[in-house]
């Protein structure tokens, strides 16, 4: 009996993950920008900005990479996962994240924060 429910168990276990990643890898991908603007006043102010949808996630890390290397020719500074600049006293910081269509940084629509 013990062992039925285990193989029962193992069978609903590997069924979920089957269809978890069926509708992970069915989704589009989004190439967000999280900026950070630090302010001469010593205040910070945090803007997610909504970049490309593409098909995949190797199109959406291939995007990420290209967008860099403008950013770095651009004149902004990589220091690991994140670009930053000055100008005029204001600090930016931007990191760039990759997520599936079905996931929104900001949090819920209609919520204020």
């Amino acid at each position: 009996m013990i062992q039925l429910v285990r193989r029962t168990s193992l069978l609903v276990a590997f069924s979920l993950l089957a269809l978890t990643a069926t509708a992970y890898a069915k989704c589009a991908w989004v190439l967000w920008s999280d900026l950070i603007v630090g302010l001469p006043s010593g205040r910070t102010e945090r803007e997610w900005q909504l970049g490309e949808a593409v098909a995949t996630m190797a199109d959406c890390h291939e995007q990420m990479r290209r967008q860099i290397e403008l950013r770095v020719k651009a004149g902004e500074t990589l220091r690991g996962d994140t670009l930053s600049s000055d100008a005029a006293g204001t600090h930016f910081m931007r990191r760039l994240i990759c997520l599936p269509d079905t996931v929104d940084p900001r949090g819920p629509k209609g919520q204020e924060k």
